[in-house]
């Protein structure tokens, strides 16, 4: 049965409940059926929840069940164990307390309304306790005193009996009204508290208070003597703390009710039940109102979850997770409390750091107690981190915004002193959080990689170039500001390419008016050494050597460029001009030397271009002098000329060339090549001579100082020859005086036939006409020779880079062909006609072999692949009909090979190459039929033929297994049988161990056979074939003696051998027989006595004697 209190609190409840559910004027108007219905359910749950506290409140401790009650039990030992780490954590307190907000003095007080009582509350609210009591005695004493006088006017001989029966029944009826009667002030007390709290901040009541109003009501205790009637006090705080909507936890809450709570005297226990029963009521408020609205949802969701914040820290994490199970009365997860327990205190701690502005001001006390306020908030370091790091990257993302926001700007209004002030706070404030750097979790240097400023990434490198310029303003990049740039690209969150990318370019401007003020000031032409003054400006811009070389080689361009866009050509103040420009920038020899060919040589090269592209004989020596003028006008040296005139020849000769590839006739290509050769020679070649005059000259210079002086020494040596000859002959004229002379001699002949007179004369005529002969002679010799001489053509452009060897090689290989087959002619009806083979030709093959760019021996290559060639063909039509080389035709070859030029052991391994060829046809035609036998392979070896290398190793075995056979099969017995065994195998270069096993194994299923058909042939009457298999069988048995033989019919056995000893006599071809047999000693030589008497007859021996 429930008592009065569990009534009284009941009722208490259900009002409670009935302030927080929606009145009628806060309900939706019935305009349709679905608000009907959603109200008729609403009504519904109302009633089945009222039931239900009804149901609770009847419960008392004397009916829970065993095992709530032990759970109860344990919940209040755990808190008294609690107690003590709670006082210990006092201090602790103290410090967080400093941290954390205080609650408000202005928020309206939950407990808006009074409490209503019945008439006896009010009666013993109203009565001090001693009144109280007094009544309760009279009460009582009235009861038994009534009870006594009905009693008394009861009849007399039952009045004695009535009297006592009617004073006890009235009295205690009179004492049981009492005690039902003194119980209401256990819901009396709380009543009036309730309505002593009307008005008033719960906070602002004492404990002694509460104590006073208990002692009012005679009860000492009043959370444990009305311990639901004081929780739902409780309850009633709880509720008005718990932010409604989105409002997020002000910090305090858990405080407040720990201070409420101790003020009420409930233990946590109870506590812990009012904060289950309002996560019940907002639960069922979220059911009530729906899910369809998902900003209802969002609010209904976040109200719980600042519950369960509350509630935790209310209790403490280790005391709550046993207090409140969240998850098996709200079938909600352990990770979804921890994320209601993480985002509240998330929202605490941030709320915490931006009013103190620890992070903003990176204040060290300020640092500390956040971080007791992050350890009593039980909030993760990872978590507590991201705060942190959220808020310093957002002040120092403001500082950057305004700091964009000024660098936008134009004009005036462009402040690039505060937008570098700026940077330089920026920077600041990263190393005071890297000094913090540990103090908190998450406090450090801040980037701004990510986030919004992924698309501001471009103003972010425009602030950064702002700041490098401002920096290197007076040409000097300090070692400090490359510091800060470094630190600033990390801040901005910019990869290493794109720092550098911008400090390039912005050292490259400021260079370059470095260098603008040394030229126009002088000191680079006052320096005595520019390399220095350049070195100098580059050290102190931090810029790259290479990159400098690169703008001086810019700067001689644009000079260059400038002139010649003028002037089309050079003058001497130009030469001169350009001179000093390379000096001062130290422009080396080989950038100059480009840059003139360059910009030099498009003027060289388009007069070239436009004498190149005229036919071979429209060329003129106009087009030839407008090359040189241009050539001297821009004052290229011949190297370059000869470069950029090499360049435009060879794409007109590759032009020749991909017009000959293109046409499908032969002959017809090869006139397009020629027409490229007539280009060369008519076009091409005086344009190389103009270039290379020079050099030609100098090399005649030079040839003919050489002449000289090889002629002076030849004189020299010839005058000493002279003079030493005149003292040889000054020596021996005596003795000439004495012999006559030649002349002397003409002279006594003529004068012995009369012509004295004349004969002076007519010996100087004859020497003179003699004389005139031999020079008439010369002259015409060296008539035939200028006749004769090759017309000149260039050596210099060739088409070497253009193409790789083989092609180039093809090329010349089908002129060649051109030229000895000769050209073609087309003959009425489409019929052409070979025509005589110009020798001339040849001469242009050997210009060509120069255009193309082919030394001697690739052009001596070709000549003989040639060779062979025609040779090979010559070689296999005589050696074709496969009769072989006989002499008359090693005579003709040797006569074509000495037409060919070609050497002794290139034909030789032709003619080798194809007669083995011919042999290794041969060879597997035998081998494919079963023909080649051990004799002919060995002549192959002989002959010099590599088997190895022309038969397969499988198609050897094969071939070594054929040849077994055979050789097992041909009834000669054991006679020879090493060659089968040695000499075949080292012919056929096959594995011994291999060749053995088989022979083996072919001579174990050789001998099963041979004796079968042995036998068979016996009992036809046939000895010789008989006599043919035993020797088979004796091979078989030399070559594989291991493999047994049995024959159950023992007479045939010894009639097989007894002619076998018939027909031969070698006793050791017997004794292997025998073996093969498997024969005795004995029988073998019973046998051989029975043969030897001649008492063996064969049957048809025996048949044949019989008809004769």
């Amino acid at each position: 049965r429930p008592d009065d209190g569990d009534a009284s609190a009941t009722s208490a409840t259900r009002a409670h409940d009935a302030s927080f559910e929606p009145s009628a004027t806060d309900r939706r108007p019935r305009d349709s059926p679905k608000t009907a219905r959603r109200d008729a359910f609403v009504k519904r749950i109302a009633r089945h929840r009222s039931c239900a506290r009804a149901r609770r409140a009847m419960m008392t401790t004397a009916t829970r069940r065993p095992a709530t009650t032990a759970r109860w039990t344990a919940t209040r030992d755990l808190v008294k164990k609690n107690s003590l780490r709670r006082t210990r954590g006092r201090a602790y307190a103290a410090r967080v307390r400093a941290s954390a907000p205080e609650p408000p003095t202005d928020r309206a007080s939950p407990f808006g309304f009074e409490r209503e009582m019945d008439a006896v509350e009010k009666q013993i609210a109203a009565l001090p306790t001693a009144a109280r009591l007094g009544a309760y005695g009279a009460l009582v004493a009235l009861g038994a005193g009534l009870g006594n006088a009905v009693g008394s006017a009861m009849p007399a001989n039952v009045r004695g009996g009535a009297k006592a029966a009617l004073t006890a029944v009235v009295g205690g009826g009179a004492a049981y009204g009492v005690s039902v009667a003194d119980k209401k002030r256990f819901t009396a007390a709380p009543k009036s508290l309730w309505n002593s709290l009307q008005g008033r901040d719960p906070l602002s009541v004492t404990a002694e208070e509460v104590n006073a109003m208990g002692a009012k009501f005679g009860i000492a205790n009043m959370g444990q003597s009305c311990a639901t009637a004081m929780t739902e006090l409780y309850d009633v705080y709880l509720m008005s703390l718990v932010p409604q909507g989105l409002d997020p936890v002000q910090g305090w809450e858990a405080a407040a009710l720990a201070q409420f709570r101790q003020t009420l005297g409930i233990d946590d226990a109870s506590a812990a039940q009012a904060h289950l029963e309002a996560g019940r009521r907002l639960f069922r408020k979220r059911i009530e109102l729906g899910s369809t609205d998902k900003e209802t949802d969002l609010e209904s969701r976040k109200e719980f979850q600042k519950l369960v914040f509350i509630s935790t820290q209310t209790f403490g994490e280790e005391q709550a997770r046993f207090l409140l199970p969240w998850k098996r009365v709200f079938r909600v997860s352990d990770a979804q409390v921890d994320l209601a327990n993480r985002d509240n205190a998330s929202q605490l701690l941030r709320t915490s750091l931006s009013k103190s502005n620890a992070i903003a001001n990176v204040d060290a006390a300020a640092i500390a107690s956040a971080a007791d306020y992050k350890a009593s908030l039980n909030l993760d370091d990872d978590a507590a981190g991201e705060i942190a790091q959220d808020l310093a990257t957002a002040h120092v993302a403001g500082i950057v915004n305004g700091t964009i926001t000024l660098n936008k700007e134009r004009g005036s209004a462009r402040d690039v002193g505060t937008i570098c002030k700026n940077v330089e706070q920026v920077l600041a404030y990263n190393v005071k959080l890297e000094g913090a750097q540990g103090s908190f979790p998450g406090v450090g240097p801040v980037t701004l990689f990510g986030g919004e400023f992924d698309s501001k990434m471009t103003e972010l490198k425009d602030v950064f170039r702002t700041y490098l310029e401002e920096g290197i303003k007076g040409y000097s990049f300090s070692a400090a500001l490359n510091d800060n740039l470094g630190k600033l690209r990390l801040v901005f969150g910019m990869g290493n390419k794109e720092a550098d990318d911008i400090i390039l370019a912005s050292t490259t401007a400021s260079y370059r008016l470095a260098l603008r003020d040394a030229v126009k000031s002088g000191s680079l032409d006052n320096a005595e050494s520019p390399a220095k003054v350049l070195q100098g400006l580059c050290e102190g811009l931090r810029f790259p050597p290479e990159v400098a070389a690169g703008i001086h080689e810019e700067n001689y361009r644009t000079k260059l460029e400038s002139i010649i866009s003028s002037n089309k050509k050079l003058e001497d103040a130009d030469v001169e001009a350009l001179a000093r420009v390379r000096k001062l920038l130290c422009v080396p020899k080989g950038v100059v030397e480009k840059l003139h060919f360059e910009i030099c040589g498009e003027i060289y090269r388009t007069a070239v271009r436009s004498a190149l592209s005229v036919p071979t004989e429209s060329f003129t020596p106009a087009l030839r002098d407008r090359c040189k003028a241009a050539k001297a006008n821009v004052r290229l040296d011949d190297e370059t000329a000869l470069k950029i005139l090499g360049a435009e020849a060879r794409k007109q000769m590759s032009g020749f060339i991909r017009t000959s590839k293109s046409i499908r006739n032969k002959t017809d290509a090869q006139k397009e090549i020629r027409k490229m050769i007539f280009y060369n020679q008519g076009v091409v070649t005086p344009l190389v001579q103009d270039v290379t005059k020079a050099k030609a000259e100098a090399a005649a210079e030079e040839l003919a100082s050489l002449l000289k002086e090889a002629q002076e020494a030849a004189a020299k040596e010839e005058a000493e020859e002279k003079a030493k000859a005149a003292a040889e002959a000054a020596a021996a004229e005596p003795e000439a005086a004495a012999e006559p002379t030649v002349d002397d001699s003409l002279r006594s002949a003529a004068e012995g036939q009369g012509f004295a007179s004349d004969t002076p004369k007519k010996v100087e005529e004859v020497k003179a006409e003699a004389a005139t002969e031999t020079a008439e002679e010369e002259e015409e010799e060296e008539e035939v020779v200028v006749k004769e001489e090759e017309v000149p053509h260039q050596k210099e452009v060739t088409l070497a880079e253009d193409m790789d060897v083989v092609t180039r090689q093809a090329m010349y290989r089908e002129y060649l062909m051109f030229c000895m087959t000769g050209d073609q002619v087309n003959a009425p009806m489409g019929v052409r006609i070979n025509i005589e083979r110009d020798q001339s030709e040849f001469k242009r093959l050997s210009q060509l072999g120069d255009i193309l760019g082919l030394n001697m021996m690739e052009v001596g290559q070709v000549h003989k692949d040639l060779a062979d060639k025609a040779f090979r063909t010559q070689a296999e039509q005589m050696l074709g009909d496969g009769r072989g080389l006989t002499a008359d035709r090693a005579e003709k070859l040797k006569e074509i090979q000495t037409q060919l030029n070609l050497p002794e052991d290139e034909a030789q391994k032709i003619i080798k190459g194809i007669t083995s060829q011919r042999m290794m046809s041969n060879v597997q035609q035998q081998i494919a039929s079963g023909t080649l036998d051990a004799a002919e392979v060995r002549k192959m070896i002989e002959a010099g033929v590599e088997i190895e290398r022309m038969i397969p190793e499988d198609k050897r075995m094969n071939l070594f297994r054929k040849n077994a056979e055979r050789r097992l099969g041909d009834g000669s017995g054991s006679a020879d049988i090493e060659a089968l065994t040695g000499t075949l195998v080292e012919d056929l270069k096959i594995d011994g161990e291999k060749a053995k096993t088989e022979l083996k194994n072919i001579a174990a299923e050789k001998k099963r056979s041979q004796m079968i058909q042995g036998v068979a042939v016996l009992r036809q009457k046939k000895a010789a074939d008989v006599l043919l298999c035993c020797r088979n069988l004796v091979a078989c048995q030399a070559v594989a003696p291991e493999a047994k033989l049995e024959w159950k019919v023992e007479s045939e056995v010894f009639d097989m051998y007894s002619v076998f000893v018939q027909e031969c006599s070698d006793v050791e071809e017997r004794k292997v027989l025998q073996s093969a047999l498997s024969i005795s000693d004995e029988s073998a030589r019973k046998l051989e006595q029975v043969v030897a008497d001649g008492a063996f007859k064969f049957s048809e021996d025996s048949l044949d004697e019989a008809l004769f």
